[in-house]
Parts: C-alpha cells; sequence; structure tokens
C-alpha cells in the first residue's frame, strides 16, 4: 500500500534510511519524526534490547530517550550506540530522586541542586559512555529548588559542555513559561525542549498530585482530559517559544495496543471501533494511525514511543513519518474529543 509519507511516497514498514529528519524548535539538532524509548519492559534480555536499538539505527532513526529512572535503560543505550554515536541525538531525563543501588531499595527524594544534578550527568554520561548529552531534561518538578537556581544550575551543565541543550518534562506550560522567563532575563542557556504525554485516547486524566507539582490548584479540573489540558494550557507556549516538543505515549500506556481487551460498552472501545474502521479504510494498522496522528499536531516534533520488536519498531517508525489526509484527520480528532468528553462523567 502506497502513503504519502512526509514530500515523497514510501511504502510502509520498508527499511529504510530515506526519511526526514527535522530541526528540533530553535536547536541546531536534527532529529527523526520518531524517537526509540529505551524501557523496554517487555524484554528482560539485553540481546534483544540492543537488537532493537539497531534495528532503529538500521531504518533511519537518530533520536533515542533515556532517564536514570528507567532502571539499566542509559546502560543499555550506551552499549548499544558503541561505536555509533556520530548522527544520534540522545536524549536523558534526570528524576529528582537518588536512584536505588538495588532492585528492592526505595528511591530517596532529591532536590535540582548544582551538586546533585553534576553528580546526575557525571553518572549518566558514564553509564551512555558518551561524552556529552544533546539533551538533558529535569524529568519531573522537585517542587523545592528556586527557578532562578534551577536555571543557572542547568546552564552550568551546558557551559562545562557536559550537556547540549536542556529542557522539561512533565512541567506545566506556566512552568515552561516562568522558567524560560527567567532564563533570557539572565542570558542563561534556554529551554530548548519539553517531553509531554500526548494520544489518541488520553486514559491518562489530571489528579491532585499532578496538579500540585504543578502549583495548580483547582480541585475542577480534577479527572478532566490531560492531553486537552495541554493543548490548551501547554502548546501555546510551545508554539510561541519554539520549543521542540517529544509527545510520549502514542499507544496510551498499551491501553490502544491490540490484544488489549476493554469493556465493549466503555468509551475507549468505541474509540478503539473508530480508530480500526479508519485504519482498514486506508489499509495500516492501529498503531501506524496512533503514531500518524500525534505526529500530525504541528507543535509535535517527533513521536517518543516503545517498540520492541522489528515489526512494531517499523509501525512506529512509518506511522510517525505518515501524512493523514485532513477528512481521516478530521474524523479522528472528532473521535478524540468525543472520548474525552466522556472522561469526567
Amino acid at each position: 500500500m502506497l502513503c504519502t509519507i512526509l514530500k515523497e511516497p514510501f511504502y510502509i514498514n520498508k527499511n529504510s534510511k530515506t526519511y526526514d529528519v527535522v530541526p528540533f524548535g530553535a536547536t541546531d539538532l536534527y532529529v527523526s519524526r520518531f524517537c526509540q524509548g529505551t524501557v523496554f519492559r517487555s524484554l528482560p534480555d539485553l540481546k534483544d534490547k540492543l537488537r532493537a536499538i539497531d534495528h532503529c539505527i538500521y531504518s533511519g532513526v537518530n533520536f533515542f530517550d533515556s532517564s536514570n529512572a528507567y532502571g539499566d535503560a542509559e546502560i543499555t543505550l550506551g552499549k548499544a550506540i558503541a561505536g555509533k554515536r556520530d548522527g544520534l541525538i540522545i536524549c536523558t531525563k534526570v528524576h529528582p530522586f537518588y536512584p536505588p543501588k538495588n532492585e528492592n531499595d526505595i528511591p530517596v527524594n532529591a532536590s535540582f541542586t548544582r551538586e546533585f544534578l553534576s553528580r546526575q550527568v557525571d553518572t549518566a554520561l558514564k553509564r551512555l559512555g558518551t561524552d556529552y548529552i544533546d539533551l538533558y531534561l529535569l524529568h519531573n518538578p522537585d517542587g523545592v529548588t528556586r527557578y532562578d537556581d534551577l536555571v543557572e544550575n542547568m546552564d552550568n551543565l551546558v557551559q562545562k559542555g557536559k550537556i547540549r541543550y536542556w529542557g522539561l518534562s512533565n512541567h506545566s506550560g506556566k512552568q515552561i513559561n516562568e522558567l524560560a522567563d527567567i532564563a533570557e532575563s539572565k542570558r542563561c542557556s534556554i529551554i530548548s525542549g519539553a517531553e509531554c504525554y500526548y494520544t489518541i485516547a488520553g486514559v491518562g486524566t489530571l489528579n491532585s498530585k499532578m496538579l500540585s507539582k504543578w502549583n495548580i490548584n483547582c480541585e475542577s479540573l480534577i479527572g478532566t482530559s490531560r492531553i486537552r489540558w495541554l493543548e490548551k494550557e501547554t502548546f501555546p507556549v510551545i508554539n510561541s517559544r519554539n520549543i521542540g516538543l517529544l509527545a510520549y505515549s502514542p499507544m496510551d500506556q498499551g491501553y490502544l495496543s491490540p490484544g488489549k481487551e476493554t469493556d465493549p460498552d466503555s468509551p475507549l472501545h468505541l474509540l478503539i471501533n473508530t480508530i480500526d474502521g479508519i485504519a482498514a479504510r486506508i489499509d495500516v494498522t492501529r498503531a501506524q494511525l496512533c503514531y500518524a496522528w500525534v505526529s500530525a499536531r504541528p507543535e509535535v516534533t517527533s513521536v517518543l514511543g516503545g517498540p520492541e520488536t522489528p515489526l512494531q519498531i517499523d509501525e512506529a517508525i512509518s506511522g510517525s513519518n505518515m501524512i493523514l489526509p485532513i477528512e481521516i484527520l478530521d474524523r479522528l480528532n472528532k473521535a478524540s474529543r468525543t472520548y474525552s468528553e466522556t472522561q469526567k462523567e
């Protein structure tokens, strides 16, 4: 089946390095439209993880995401890119905790002090086996560090050459805006990237813990659609500041994965039926359509997913690069909004 892939017609699922790369916000980083995550929750064997990353590189993917919160993910990625670092864009994140040394240990909370960040980035560099990180993100707000200090601490890592650019993951648009204003006023390195949850379904809704991290005191928002909030509250900031956006969870934490059972009478089941019907009509898979819907949003630079098999990876790549006809996109948008309207009923 012939589909439109960016500017050129291309056959879906064919391994190729001809997919275009795009600029990541205002940086000089050029990234693939699909970014491979490195958690690999269903792949316990290291060889399978390395094979998956190698398949990505062979297929033209140059963008990889990790975190100090993902167990041995950074170590795995480091082994996979050994001898292949040139041309790859590595994004990793720092969570506000001290990663447990043993599997059964409980993480200890931390704040983003200069000392903590310096130690964590040095450890990440060692695990990744690289001299620098292209994009370093604060995985979640720590709720403690003053924004002035936070901006200076991240700029310190840039000035030392340990990271090229920095950004935020799971932060609100308001937080992104405030930190960006401070960075500009201090003439520090600016916020270059954001990583946000965005998917056609959006099973995850706003909750009190999340709103507290975002410094938002509005109980009426609890239980409402997280992705609709993102569109309204965060996307305008991404647009106005030309920030690169990694949109994660296109398969919505597995809820949209084939084989996942849903209540036949549920709104989610209805949404999935709509997606499958459209996918069948244009002869693509559900996964391809889910990735394509996320990628179609102009604010989204790259779609971050966690496929684990060559077939899943091929679907993710082709879906992320697919351009959907307007009428198809309109139908999917309507189905997504209809699902969101049921979430707080």
